[in-house]
């Protein structure tokens, strides 16, 4: 299923670039598989997240820092990444 706020970005920098990036924003988890992931993104309606899938298949978790200013994280994901 694709929903409206799916994104495909190419940006070829290191591991730690990307971090540069997300860690004023998101707080960034390392998850171990993707139906870990999926089973959070469908089960997580009441706190707003994002999963990020990398090149060579590496999930993350991205769980916003700050909540009361926005409801929707894919605004903050626009703007600050």
């Amino acid at each position: 299923m694709i929903q409206p706020t799916h994104r495909s970005v190419r940006w070829d920098s290191p591991m730690e670039d990307w971090q540069d990036r997300i860690d004023p924003t998101f707080a960034m988890q390392k998850i171990d598989s993707l139906t870990t992931l999926l089973t959070r993104l469908r089960s997580n309606g009441k706190h707003p997240a994002i999963g990020m899938v990398m090149g060579g298949g590496k999930l993350f978790w991205l769980k916003p820092k700050h909540t009361s200013s926005v409801t929707m994280p894919v605004v903050q994901l626009h703007e600050r990444i």
